[in-house]
């Protein structure tokens, strides 16, 4: 005898079979408890389908976190207490799971972020959120900094309400210090060339200026930002540009030191400038010029450089 098995929401699973040893009949009773019997099978057997499928899962995520040794990931409960640390954090900050399971998540938290309550703030965007960035100096268990670029994320239960937070992220101490001395290095420059008494610029590899130093302001009146590109033409004469540019070329491919004079736009009909060019190797990106220009009256014509 077959009696047809449904797993719940109608979905056919197969067939249930029973079969005698001696040849008969099977009654009306019969029939009607196979029929109860298979109706609970159905949810137990997608119970069981459903448990492989949950065991499946868990077991993936097991193997990524746990493999994942260049990426910080721990999930902490409502109130923001560690329950679970695996092993790319305690690569990262040097804490086991032992000593940092059931301690508040502040703990790796700079003592200037804690005093700014940095901490709650990040927790507080989470919650109404549902994610806030974490990029930031932390601290790990010998007490030294590791700048993590991460985020945290809300995690909600059935009910909807936030049942604790998943933090994930990168240790980029590497990348983070060479961009901060990139900066203070493009700092310096910008100080030096502002104080020297010349007009500085710089050039990339297809001679586009990418910098100019203050001293375009002040001497052309004009911001020296607007000088990039090829935004340096709109100051040379007309009757100049052609020459000028062309002298620059010269210099710029032949990656050598090169003058040329040319008269640029001033407050009166125009001052002398000098083209000072001179790559710093046979490779250069970029191309460095300095102008000097010596003033004569603003309405009469200069005097040289």
């Amino acid at each position: 005898m077959n009696v047809p098995v449904f797993l719940p929401g109608g979905q056919p699973y197969g067939l249930l079979e029973v079969d005698s040893r001696e040849p008969r009949d099977f009654s009306e009773g019969d029939t009607e408890f196979l029929r109860t019997y298979a109706t609970t099978l159905g949810p137990v057997i997608d119970r069981l389908y459903r448990a492989r499928r949950l065991q499946a899962a868990q077991e993936r995520f097991r193997l990524v976190v746990e493999n994942a040794l260049d990426y910080v990931i721990f999930v902490t409960n409502a109130e923001d207490r560690i329950t679970d640390w695996f092993p790319g954090a305690e690569a990262v900050f040097g804490w086991t799971a032992e000593e940092v399971v059931g301690q508040p998540s502040s703990l790796i938290f700079t003592p200037e972020d804690r005093a700014n309550h940095v901490d709650e703030d990040e927790i507080e965007t989470a919650r109404r959120e549902g994610t806030a960035p974490n990029r930031r100096w932390h601290l790990r268990k010998d007490t030294t900094r590791v700048y993590i670029d991460g985020i945290v994320k809300s995690l909600h239960g059935v009910d909807g309400e936030v049942g604790g937070h998943l933090k994930i992220g990168q240790d980029v101490s590497e990348r983070r210090k060479t961009d901060e001395a990139l900066r203070e290095s493009e700092a310096r420059f910008r100080r030096m060339t502002d104080s020297a008494p010349a007009l500085i610029w710089v050039t990339d590899a297809e001679g586009e200026v990418t910098f100019a130093n203050m001293h375009y302001d002040h001497t052309f009146g004009r911001p020296a930002a607007q000088m990039q590109g090829r935004g340096w033409e709109e100051i040379v004469l007309p009757e100049d540009l052609d020459q000028h540019y062309a002298a620059f070329l010269e210099a710029f491919q032949a990656r050598a030191l090169q003058s040329r004079d040319a008269r640029a736009r001033q407050d009166g009909p125009g001052a002398l400038a000098a083209l000072r060019g001179r790559a710093a190797d046979g490779r250069c990106r970029q191309f460095p010029r300095l102008h000097r220009l010596q003033r004569g009256h603003h309405r009469g014509p200069a005097r040289g450089w």
